[in-house]
């Protein structure tokens, strides 16, 4: 590998690296902790020595007791401010990391939109330093019990647990799954990708192992990968107990698995080795009271799946050595259904089984279209967020990689119909279709095989759909493809001509047959099939950027881009890069409401969508936390006001949550900073009933607020 094309390929893992350093509105003025603690205990001593000298005077006259009593105060209000100053720089933590803080812990913000943090991970393992021999992890042992103030100690307390990764409701309870340290398991692949050992990682706000060394290869000394857990939690919502205990009704099911003395040891220690071969609880699924975690194996060679049932019991876990990833479930009528994907392409499945009687039986009936490949036999692309839309089933897929190299592009697939029975059977697994393709919106073909599909809603009687792009993959897919940038302008451009925020799509009338052959002419015209008739647009603007659509209003079917870019850049080898229209139509389509990202250059997942009480919820990935604070500076002196003057946002930490309240206005804003905790760069997953739940993404392991949450949402 030439060293110029290793040193980009080393920027762009340490440009994810981080700590937040840098000022936001959140945390105005940096603050000296060490100061504000000292001047906190110094007038805190006070207090208790005029408290002590109080008690020792027997009688005192009128005004020394008056004295006294406003000496009392003011070092009281002295205290409370050195307190604040603290709780400003470093908000509280639901396990009361500040000894002698008392009251209420949890994070509640009033207003429209009320919502809580109702449970959060704790502390984990005992950190000394990297790779120290004494790093202790003890898991679920001490999860559910923290000391308020525990001992003067020589260690940091660490929060492996980072993404609430999986999240399913059954019977009023919610059960979810964890995944340790992702970022630093992200990162090590890229190393992995490069042969490279990379030496341990700390900063500020996490620590990452990389194995210490261990070869490159981290699932062989399990480097910074925890083995993951499943909770279950209490429908009703109780805020977090201002004593020191995390809230009563978080259930670690494992440790109820392990203390359940019905359960065979053997089924057991079954299921353990399984958990301690599990890259993380990716995917929650439920139905008829039974509740599936899930995730892929450790080395990408199986899934192994777990059941509970809906008070929480064991019922028994499997491996499934044909499938590589597994992630959403959904419930259509009375069945079951999840998308996984395999060397080969995706799948989806159907639960045929039940409760007591083959209780992991599962059934195909999603292949793709028969149309295989040389690499595909299924659809051609991994499975990834499922809904149910016009009768059908859709799901969004992931590129497709072969020996390091990517062999399909991620789209949206979509079922036959369900029919007067309801469901899918075996017999449809071949009759699916790809009905909508990352390169019909972006020109760069090597950008668009970077892409992956996110999350997908049905919304008054529209598919909502976005993107995922992982950041600075589609640099490293350039330098792959086309080699070392020869010219300085090349170079210049590779990361900013490669750079992809999320875009988001609605679409409908996917079935309209009419579609399939519709050709585009010119200047708006359009031959409809079955017609033989040339069509014209009803208004002149009708086929126009600034319309955001791209349909025949004679012809069905309809994508609209809601979030995106007209232009962007696309590299050719004889060239050079160009700006060039979208390929959303004949001269490309501008966004209906906005830039990318929602107008975050930052928002690179389109992570979970959900609807709640009529209206549609989008929670986003924001890496900017990630970048700027590896970079420690203030945004590496950039001038963001530029693109702010065209709708551009500069950093914002922490993940972002938006709302549709209708299908005829834009998004608006419920949360731009992590819900009050810019350590939650992204809501992962969420679930809906008479409150909405988040469940957050947060892999700060040192830092207090780190870790993931779970936050109660509820709108007025």
């Amino acid at each position: 590998m030439q060293k110029n094309h290793l040193y980009l390929i080393l920027l762009a893992v340490f440009l994810l690296l981080g700590s937040c350093m840098i000022k936001t509105d959140k945390v105005s003025t940096p603050v000296d902790i060490d100061t504000a603690v000292a001047e906190a205990e110094e007038q805190a001593s006070v207090v208790a020595d005029l408290l002590a000298e109080a008690s020792e005077r027997e009688t005192e006259s009128e005004a020394q007791i008056q004295a006294l009593e406003e000496a009392i105060t003011e070092a009281e209000r002295k205290a409370q401010e050195a307190f604040d100053l603290i709780a400003e720089s470093q908000p509280a933590d639901p396990a009361l990391y500040l000894k002698g803080i008392e009251g209420e812990t949890a994070r509640c913000v009033p207003g429209e939109t009320d919502w809580c943090i109702v449970a959060k991970a704790a502390p984990d393992e005992k950190f000394y330093g990297p790779c120290d021999p004494r790093n202790s992890y003890y898991g679920y042992e001490d999860v559910l019990t923290i000391q308020c103030e525990p001992p003067v100690k020589d260690y940091i307390d660490k929060r492996n647990e980072a993404y609430v990764w999986g999240l399913t409701k059954e019977e009023k309870r919610l059960f979810f799954g964890t995944a340790a340290n992702v970022q630093c398991l992200v990162m090590q692949g890229l190393f992995d990708l490069t042969g490279m050992d990379p030496k341990p990682l700390l900063t500020s706000s996490y620590v990452c192992d990389f194995g210490c060394g261990c070869g490159g290869d981290s699932l062989s000394c399990r480097g910074d990968w925890r083995p993951p857990s499943m909770y279950m939690y209490g429908k009703e919502c109780s805020e977090i107990s201002t004593q020191c205990t995390t809230s009563p009704k978080l259930v670690n099911l494992v440790k109820k698995m392990l203390d359940d003395e019905n359960i065979p040891d053997g089924e057991k220690n079954a299921a353990e080795a399984r958990r301690w071969n599990t890259l993380g609880i990716r995917s929650a699924g439920s139905h008829r009271g039974v509740v599936f975690f899930a995730g892929p194996a450790l080395g990408g060679e199986g899934i192994h799946i777990f059941a509970f049932d809906a008070c929480g019991n064991f019922l028994g876990s499997e491996t499934r050595d044909t499938y590589n990833n597994i992630r959403k479930w959904l419930v259509v009528e009375d069945e079951l259904y999840v998308g996984v994907g395999s060397a080969v392409g995706g799948m989806v499945l159907k639960w045929s089984g039940s409760k007591d009687e083959d209780l992991f039986q599962f059934e195909v009936v999603g292949i793709g279209d028969g149309n295989f490949g040389i690499i595909t036999m299924g659809m051609d692309g991994i499975a990834a967020e499922l809904c149910e839309h016009e009768d059908r089933i859709f799901v969004s897929t992931w590129p497709l990689t072969y020996m390091g190299r990517v062999v399909s592009e991620s789209g949206i697939w979509m079922s036959p119909p369900l029919g007067e029975d309801r469901e899918l059977t075996r017999d449809d697994s071949l009759q699916w279709e790809k009905v909508w393709t990352v390169s019909d919106y972006e020109p760069d073909p090597v950008t668009a095989s970077s892409y992956g599909g996110g999350a997908l809603a049905s919304y008054n009687g529209w598919l909502y759909w976005g993107t995922m792009n992982v950041p600075l993959a589609a640099t490293i897919a350039h330098l792959a493809v086309y080699g070392e940038p020869q010219s300085e302008i090349d170079y210049a451009m590779l990361i900013p001509g490669t750079w992809r925020a999320i875009a988001v799509f609605r679409g409908k009338n996917f079935d309209d047959r009419r579609w399939d052959k519709v050709i585009d002419l010119r200047w708006g015209k359009y031959l409809c099939p079955g017609s033989r008739k040339i069509t014209h647009p009803r208004w002149k603007d009708e086929f126009s950027p600034r319309w955001g659509k791209r349909y025949d209003p004679y012809c069905g079917k309809v994508v609209e881009l809601l979030y995106g870019e007209w232009l962007l850049p696309v590299y050719y080898p004889e060239k050079g890069w160009r700006l060039c229209p979208n390929k959303m139509g004949a001269f490309g389509t501008k966004p209906m409401y906005g830039h990318s990202g929602f107008g975050n250059l930052f928002n690179n997942y389109c992570w979970t969508m959900a609807i709640y009480r009529d209206s549609l919820y989008v929670g986003s990935m924001d890496w900017s936390y990630l970048l700027f604070g590896t970079l420690g500076m203030e945004y590496a002196g950039f001038d963001f006001s530029v693109l702010n003057k065209i709708g551009i946002q500069g950093p914002r930490f922490g993940a972002d949550l938006y709302r549709f309240r209708n299908t005829a206005s834009a998004a608006e804003v419920v949360s731009l900073d992590g819900m009050g905790n810019c350590m939650n760069y992204g809501v992962r997953t969420m679930v809906s009933d008479e409150y909405l739940y988040l469940g957050t993404a947060n892999p700060m392991n040192l830092h207090p607020e780190g870790g993931w949450e779970l936050i109660r949402l509820v709108s007025h």
